[in-house]
């Protein structure tokens, strides 16, 4: 699960959310995701995936998120460090200290905004609760079962569902 969370996460949030660990040994040989939340220093998006730091906002006295970006952003809530949130950005490109940005909800890129935003790891004791006891009204979209002896199925004969 631990691989998974360090995966899904991206590459600049990776070293102040997960400690050194002993199953994270190799995990640099693994290649990464590239996924539509791993933005770039560069890149500029409605919506970005921080860390909550230490220090305060200079002027507002609210908490600086690191977001990847070349500085830290202001939010208005007092919220503890090393907490990952998801940041709506706006349309400005202002990083200025005085401009605010607003904590959301990690599913609102995707339910609003149509977005991909990576996907979530849970713990399931035995295979009947991955399906019993799914966190989502209606159940799974889609559902892919794996063996070691499988058939292969090329992704051009799989059809998702849209979105729900």
């Amino acid at each position: 699960m631990r691989i998974l969370r360090y995966l899904e996460t991206p590459q600049y949030l990776r070293k102040a959310l997960f400690p050194k660990h002993n199953s994270l040994r190799f995990v640099g040989m693994l290649p990464p995701l590239d996924a539509p939340h791993h933005l770039r220093k560069h890149e500029w998006a409605p919506f970005r995936e921080g860390v909550t730091l230490k220090e305060k906002a200079p002027k507002s006295g609210g908490t600086l998120v690191d977001v990847g970006l070349t500085k830290n952003v202001s939010i208005g809530q007092m919220l503890d460090p090393g907490i990952r949130v998801t940041v709506a950005m706006g349309a400005s490109r202002n990083l200025d200290a005085d401009s605010q940005h607003q904590v959301v909800l990690s599913s609102k890129p995707r339910e609003e905004a149509g977005m991909y935003w990576g996907y979530r790891v849970r713990y399931a004791p035995n295979i009947s609760s991955v399906f019993n006891n799914c966190p989502y009204k209606g159940g799974y979209d889609y559902l892919i079962g794996t063996s070691e002896h499988g058939q292969v199925i090329n992704s051009s004969e799989l059809c998702l569902p849209t979105f729900r």
